[in-house]
């Protein structure tokens, strides 16, 4: 008899680690179906242990043990994904679970028994070891291509497969077309928008795949049952796709490294700019040939509506000469400034000529007087303050968002033409597919769009950021990493010029960028993140706890005596929620420490955190620390 411990594969199950029992040993990694109150569910084996190693154990338990109802599969590679699963969840601090569902799909699973997967012995191929080893291909998409395929023959010469991993389904297809010239038979691409008929289909033929793969996916399926994986290529490595929209915000990225380690197999990442943590830890700079060349720095001197005049110089010129463009806003409904509703000029900062916005002088109390403020430079004026141009007292806030942008356009342009892509308009790949594949039979067209269109950036004449100087406003320690992401991204899709339109062009980051010294900005950026203790020179991990007003003290008391060896910083945030249990609040800590630190400590912690709230979110190195 032997006692075994199951990582379950299912939402909503509030328990880390279930135990069964069965009659026989079964492997690590071997994937059952367990009883679960009135049904059943899926498990990953993490632990098997003989009765006669855990009598005293389950004498004192206050439990019965149930036995297990079948093992579905026991391929040799379940072992390595069952050990990775593991470590991820000790480093992230995030339940096991939690983190099975992001290496197994639930499909998978699902079908286990219909489509017959539990019968197959996937993949009799013997598993040849390799050395684990981490590349970096930092150069453009073309040159990558060009890298990846003779990657490919190089490991198919060996008889050994290769995973390419990608954040979208866009990206999926478009290099499984950029591959598959010449192996068409040997390219396969898998990702959830793929009927789930196929998907099954695939995993029922794995067996069958003798010859070496080249297997493209998104990050559900980047974890293969196959053991003749060679190598796994990570492409467009620093997309923030990669992170999952949950309140554990996983980055699969994170996950990839760690799974790839494990399985001793090389990992390649492909960008054209790389994530600064990624280059501090290969001591890697940005070749000279990817800084962009067609960066054109425009100085605001006239704004009378919603755009500077020269984006609507610029959208009038695209317009007469059928021309396409692609104008950026920072984000949906975000960078609110301060508008003469008389004459529509904006209120500037007399000081570094930024836009003001009115808020309150006492940012929480909405009761206390309401005041002018520069964002960059933090001076303040009074409420009372007139236009400078028409010296009009009617002075009101509005926000630059997409939507704003999007109406001030449509004065000029045909609103067949004009397309918006942001979180409301255009939800999903399916419609943003949509509208490239309309703009491309037009004569002109114009994009406003957030960072979500980013991914699918098609070929634009020209590409315009009208608010520069908001995008390296944004209070977090990734906002020049980030704007460098969004700028070499659009300077990439625009065929003539990329447009940064600011006020204040004597910036030095501004000022970089005229010069293309981005390797220079890098640098400069990463000086002062190992001098400040930010990633990739300590890990944060921001804690958060919803709880009453009633157990404020015990629980944060209870986080200063666990974490006292430790650098925390505790804030607490009213929901404003109110229940028969008193006012809801949330507790929101950030921790710094290292990864070494997490991979020891990470279990403990993981199980502190449960005991406290079993509802609790943490975020490994978040991008927004407030």
């Amino acid at each position: 008899m032997y006692i075994l411990e199951i990582i379950p594969i299912k939402r909503g199950i509030p328990f880390d680690i279930l135990s069964y029992y069965h009659k026989d040993a079964v492997p690590v990694g071997s994937i059952v179906e367990a009883p679960f109150k009135n049904g059943s569910l899926y498990g990953i084996v993490m632990a098997c242990r003989s009765l006669v190693e855990m009598r005293q154990e389950v004498r004192g338990a206050s439990f019965n043990y149930k036995k297990i109802k079948s093992v579905i599969s026991t391929t040799s590679t379940f072992s390595s994904i069952a050990k990775s699963i593991e470590q991820v969840s000790n480093s992230l601090c995030v339940p096991s679970a939690s983190i099975a569902r992001l290496f197994i799909p639930e499909i998978f699973i699902a079908n286990a028994h219909t489509e017959n997967i539990a019968t197959q012995k996937i993949l009799p191929i013997e598993e040849i070891p390799s050395e684990h080893t981490v590349e970096l291909a930092i150069d453009t998409l073309e040159e990558r291509a060009a890298l990846h395929k003779r990657t490919i023959r190089e490991y198919m010469a060996k008889k050994k497969s290769i995973v390419l991993v990608v954040p979208t389904i866009l990206e999926a297809d478009m290099w499984g077309e950029l591959l598959a010239p010449g192996i068409e038979d040997r390219v396969l691409v898998l990702h959830s928008e793929k009927k789930k008929k196929d998907i099954t289909h695939f995993y029922t033929q794995l067996e069958s795949m003798h010859a070496p793969k080249v297997f493209v996916v998104t990050p559900s399926f980047f974890a293969l049952p196959r053991a003749d994986i060679g190598v796994l290529i990570l492409e467009n490595q620093q997309s923030t796709l990669y992170i999952s929209r949950d309140r554990y915000s996983i980055d699969m990225r994170f996950c990839i490294a760690l799974y790839t380690k494990e399985r001793g197999v090389p990992l390649i990442y492909g960008s054209s700019m790389p994530s600064f943590d990624i280059l501090a830890q290969m001591d890697m700079s940005l070749p000279r040939h990817l800084t962009p060349e067609n960066i054109q720095i425009v100085e605001i001197q006239k704004q009378t509506g919603t755009l500077p005049a020269e984006i609507i110089e610029l959208a009038a010129y695209c317009i007469k000469h059928k021309k396409t463009l692609f104008i950026y806003a920072n984000q949906k409904g975000f960078a609110p400034i301060s508008m003469c509703r008389d004459c529509k000029s904006i209120l500037e900062c007399s000081h570094c000529k930024l836009p003001l916005k009115l808020t309150y002088k006492t940012p929480k109390d909405r009761n206390s007087e309401r005041i002018f403020v520069c964002t960059n430079c933090e001076r303040t004026y009074p409420s009372e303050t007139n236009c400078t141009l028409c010296h009009s007292w009617n002075i009101s806030p509005f926000a630059v968002g997409s939507d704003a942008l999007y109406s001030e356009i449509l004065e000029y342009a045909d609103k067949d033409h004009v397309y918006i892509v942001d979180n409301t308009h255009s939800p999903d790949e399916k419609t943003i597919q949509g509208y490239i594949q309309k703009s491309e039979k037009q004569d002109y067209s114009i994009y406003i769009g957030t960072k979500k269109l980013l991914p699918y950036l098609p070929k634009f004449d020209y590409c315009a950021i009208p608010f520069f100087d908001r995008l390296i406003q944004i209070p977090s320690y990734t906002t020049v990493e980030d704007m460098l992401d969004v700028v070499t991204t659009m300077a990439a899709a625009a065929k003539a010029e990329l447009i940064l339109c600011t006020r204040n062009p004597e910036l030095p980051i501004i000022e970089q960028l005229q010069n293309k010294k981005i390797q220079a900005l890098i640098t400069d950026e990463l000086t002062i993140r190992e001098k400040l203790e930010y990633p990739p020179y300590a890990t944060l991990h921001k804690i958060s706890i919803s709880t009453y007003k009633n157990k404020e003290e015990s629980i944060k008391k209870s986080l200063a005596e666990f974490f006292a060896h430790l650098e925390i910083k505790c804030t607490i945030q009213s929901k404003k929620e109110f229940s028969d249990f008193g006012e809801k609040i949330s507790i929101t800590s950030i921790l710094k420490t290292t990864d070494a630190y997490m991979e020891e400590r990470g279990a403990e912690i993981k199980d502190f955190l449960l005991a406290i709230s079993p509802q609790y979110a943490i975020e490994r190195n978040p991008r927004r620390l407030l």
